[in-house]
């Protein structure tokens, strides 16, 4: 996990990026009208919240990554099998 500050003239903006790996611990909190979820633990993780339209959002394009990551991964499998270089499958 990482995060970076950026100083702005209009005040800080914050740019953050995470990496969720297997066995990450996934927590959430229901609000009033947002959701917010903790990834990694309370103290030392990455806290983020969503509205109900953005969550539905964020799940759509979730579903829609994780179908390319499988068909991608599916992709350097048969290759392995057939012996293709994995070079040949970049991009």
């Amino acid at each position: 996990m990482g995060v970076v500050g950026v100083l702005s003239s209009n005040g800080v903006a914050v740019c953050a990026w995470f990496k969720i790996s297997g066995g990450c611990a996934i927590e959430y909190n229901t609000c009033i009208d947002e959701v917010e979820f903790t990834l990694g633990g309370r103290t030392n993780g990455f806290d983020f919240v969503a509205t109900e339209e953005g969550l539905e959002q964020f799940i759509e394009v979730g579903t829609e990554a994780l179908r390319a990551l499988r068909a991608r991964t599916a992709e350097r499998e048969a290759a392995e099998r057939d012996g293709v270089e994995l070079d040949d499958l970049a991009g």
